[in-house]
């Protein structure tokens, strides 16, 4: 689609402005879905960072048994991702997002270099290309 927006020669508007509309309406749906689940993403490392902060702390004097348990809760708490993911492939976290959106921004580039390599191979205006044999 983003071909198609870029290497559309006519000046047909509408199908442009309808294509445009098109990709904005997804960019919006992929920024609506991921968004929350990278909040609850974030959300639910917090604590597991208030207990490495705590742990770090020496001031607290507990029994073996009790460090016994904290060192337990820490382990489940690491091992254990509060998150939505994609059918068990992938976690939907912020890299995810910046990554989905680096390779599209990519995509784009490239479709935009090869519009304007191929604008650059046309003759200018409408002149023809006439080539005349000697026989």
């Amino acid at each position: 689609m983003l071909f198609a927006i870029i290497r559309s020669d006519s000046s047909d508007y509408s199908s442009k402005l309808v294509l445009s509309f098109w990709v904005s309406l997804t960019a919006l749906n992929l920024l609506l879905a991921s968004v929350p689940a990278i909040l609850l993403y974030e959300q639910g490392r917090k604590p597991l960072d208030a207990l490495f902060k705590l742990y770090n702390r020496e001031v607290i004097q507990v029994s073996a048994t009790d460090m016994q348990r904290f060192h337990m809760f820490v382990e489940q708490m690491t091992h254990s991702d509060i998150s939505i993911s994609g059918g068990g492939f992938f976690i939907v976290i912020r890299s995810m997002l910046l990554t989905i959106v680096s390779v599209i921004v990519s995509y784009f580039l490239i479709i935009l270099q090869f519009a304007m390599e191929q604008n650059s191979d046309r003759p200018a205006g409408n002149a023809l290309n006439i080539t005349s044999s000697i026989v």
